[in-house]
């Protein structure tokens, strides 16, 4: 228990070490920007795309219908 307490503070002294390093902090921030990728331009309906693409959403189910007998009639009903 105290090994790791001792190792936690550790590493917590490094961090704050390194923060009040501005080379340090400078070198961080420059290897992290090297590996982002360039921003990308889309339209509207290429992001809407995308976004339904990486949560595996195949379809929308459609609003509701001015029909009320409709089975997805719009319900104003309080």
């Amino acid at each position: 228990m105290y090994s790791i307490l001792k190792k936690n503070i550790l590493c917590l002294f490094i961090f704050f070490v390194s923060l009040a390093n501005p080379a340090v902090a400078q070198s961080n921030l420059k290897a992290s920007s090297d590996s982002l990728s360039p921003p990308v331009n889309l339209t509207a309906k290429q992001d809407h795309a995308r976004i339904m693409k990486l949560l595996h959403i195949d379809s929308l189910r459609p609003g509701p219908s001015g029909d009320p007998k409709a089975p997805n009639a719009a319900n104003s009903d309080e």
